[in-house]
C-alpha cells in the first residue's frame, strides 16, 4: 500500500508513525509473527495456514507465500531461528460447537478434546518444522507426532532444544514439553512437566484453588536454563529445565508371561520401571494342587515368544497378549526322555473365554496408552513403522494395520490361515514391503497354512 494511502489515526504520539500495511493475502487473522532475515511467517487461527510477506521494504510488503493447515487443524503458533521455522499443529479448537462462544474456552479443562471423534482422529498433532534456507519458500523437512490435541506455544532460539505447551491424552490441560531438535528431520519429546493433578490418566486428583478456571501452561519462556511459565489460573510457574531430557539412558525392553513390559538399563540390566499389568492377573505365583489351582496369565503367559516393537516418536512399545485362565494341576507324569516335560499339568477352563490384546504401553511411565481386544489369544510377533503404523496378525487369519499413536484399525486381510509369526518390512528400489507368513500354530491349535504374503502400497 502506497505511503500516501496508509490509514491515519486520530491520535498518536510524534514519536510514532505508520510507515507500511498489508493485508496479507485477505486473511487478516493473524496470530503470532516471526520476522526474520526480512520476511515475516504470521500463524492465523481462522484461515487455517499460515501467510509469507517479504517485508524487506517496509513501506512495501508483499504477500509472497501462503501454507495451508491441515483439516481441522491450528498452524497458529511458530518460531523461527537460522534456517529452521517451527510450527505447531493443534485441533482447531474454535471450531468444536461449545466453544462457540470462546468465553467457553477459559472457563475449565479442555482434555476431552484429545479423545478422537467416532470417526477417528480428523485433525494433526504435533510439530512441523520447515527448512527456510529459502525464506519466501518454506519446505517441511520433519514433524514430530503428538497423541493429544496437540501443541499450542513454542520457544525456540536455535540449539538443539525447543520447548512448548501441549495438550497430550491423559492429562487435563496443557503441560510443558521439551523437544530434542538434535535431527531437524525427525524432533523427539524429550522431557515433559506438569502440575500436580493433571496427570489424570495416573490416577493423579486436582485440587484447584477455584472451582472454575484453565489450569494449563499457555506459554514458557526460557532463560538460563530456568522456564517462566504462565499457567493461566495457576498463575506463574518457574521450573528448571537444565535437565531437558529427564536423565535419558540406554534400555533394554521386553515383555515377560507376567504379561508386564520390563525396561532395563542396557549398562548393567538394572531394573528401571515395569508397566502396568496388560492382562488379568490372579494368583501368579500359585504351586500346583491336586484339584488344580486357578492361575492367570495361563502357561502361555502374557506375552509368549512373540517379537515386540516400538516407534521412539511416541515412546511407545507394542506387544501382543494372550488371556487364558487355566488351573495347575499336580500329575505323576515320567520323564519322557529329553521331551517336554512340566512336572504337571495345565489345563484350560473350559467355561471361560479366551481372547487377545494390541497393547501400546509408554515406556517412559509403564502406562498402557492404548489396547485392542482381539477375539483369539495373540501369538506371533507385531512391526511397527516409521509412518505411523503398527501391523500384526491372529490366528483367525487376520492380518491388520493399526494407527500406531491411537490404536485404530486402519486395514485388514484375511489370509486364509493363522497369521502367527512376526511381520517384516523391506524396500526393493525405493518401494515399500510388508511380509509375513501365515502358516498358523500348533501350540494353540490356528488353522495351518504354508504361504508368504507381502503387502505394498499402489503408486
Amino acid at each position: 500500500m502506497a505511503s500516501t494511502d496508509l490509514p491515519k489515526p486520530d491520535y498518536a504520539t510524534s514519536n510514532m508513525r505508520l510507515v507500511g500495511q498489508s493485508d496479507q493475502g485477505g486473511r487478516c487473522d493473524g496470530v503470532q509473527i516471526m520476522v526474520h532475515r526480512g520476511y515475516a511467517y504470521i500463524g492465523h487461527i481462522f484461515s487455517k495456514g499460515f501467510t509469507v510477506v517479504d517485508v524487506r521494504d517496509p513501506s512495501n510488503p508483499k504477500v509472497v507465500k501462503y501454507v495451508a493447515a491441515p483439516p481441522n487443524t491450528w498452524t497458529l503458533h511458530l518460531q523461527a531461528f537460522d534456517d529452521l521455522l517451527l510450527v505447531i499443529h493443534n485441533k482447531d479448537m474454535f471450531a468444536q460447537p461449545e466453544l462457540a462462544d470462546e468465553k467457553n474456552y477459559y472457563k475449565g479443562s479442555v482434555d476431552h478434546h484429545a479423545k478422537q471423534e467416532s470417526s477417528g482422529q480428523n485433525w494433526s498433532a504435533g510439530m512441523a518444522v520447515y527448512d527456510i534456507s529459502k525464506p519466501d519458500d518454506p519446505k517441511q523437512i520433519g514433524f514430530m507426532p503428538v497423541a493429544g490435541t496437540g501443541l499450542h506455544r513454542l520457544w525456540y532460539v536455535g540449539g538443539r532444544w525447543a520447548y512448548a505447551s501441549a495438550l497430550l491424552d491423559g492429562f487435563s490441560d496443557y503441560i510443558l514439553i521439551t523437544i530434542d531438535m538434535q535431527d531437524p528431520k525427525r524432533p523427539v519429546m524429550a522431557g515433559k512437566y506438569w502440575l500436580p493433578g493433571m496427570n489424570v490418566a495416573a490416577g493423579e486428583k486436582a485440587n484447584w484453588p477455584t472451582k472454575n478456571g484453565r489450569f494449563g501452561l499457555h506459554h514458557a519462556i526460557i532463560k538460563d536454563d530456568i522456564a517462566y511459565c504462565s499457567w493461566r489460573d495457576a498463575c506463574l510457574a518457574v521450573v528448571d529445565v537444565k535437565d531437558k531430557d529427564g536423565k535419558v539412558v540406554p534400555g533394554v525392553i521386553h515383555a515377560g508371561k507376567t504379561g508386564h513390559v520390563y525396561v532395563h538399563n542396557r549398562s548393567d540390566c538394572s531394573l528401571i520401571r515395569f508397566s502396568e499389568a496388560m492382562v488379568p492377573q490372579e494368583n501368579m505365583w500359585v504351586l500346583p494342587t491336586k484339584d488344580g489351582a486357578r492361575m492367570l496369565p495361563g502357561a502361555n503367559g502374557g506375552v509368549e515368544w512373540s517379537p515386540m516393537a516400538t516407534d521412539p516418536r511416541f515412546g511407545l512399545t507394542y506387544a501382543i497378549n494372550l488371556h487364558q485362565p487355566m488351573t495347575y494341576h499336580v500329575d505323576s507324569t515320567p520323564y519322557p526322555q529329553g521331551k517336554l516335560w512340566l512336572g504337571g499339568a495345565f489345563k484350560v477352563i473350559p467355561t471361560e473365554e479366551q481372547w487377545g490384546n494390541v497393547t501400546a504401553v509408554d515406556y517412559n511411565t509403564g502406562k498402557v496408552r492404548w489396547q485392542v481386544k482381539t477375539p483369539q489369544p495373540m501369538i506371533g510377533g507385531i512391526l511397527a513403522t516409521a509412518g505411523g503404523l503398527v501391523f500384526t496378525g491372529e490366528g483367525n487369519g487376520f492380518f491388520r494395520a493399526y494407527d500406531s499413536a491411537t490404536g485404530a484399525i486402519l486395514w485388514s486381510f484375511q489370509a486364509g490361515a493363522g497369521v502367527n509369526a512376526p511381520p517384516s518390512s523391506y524396500t526393493v528400489e525405493g518401494k515399500q514391503y510388508i511380509v509375513v507368513a501365515a502358516g498358523g500354530n500348533v501350540q494353540l491349535d490356528y488353522k495351518r497354512g504354508n504361504n508368504i504374503i507381502a503387502f505394498t502400497l499402489d503408486q
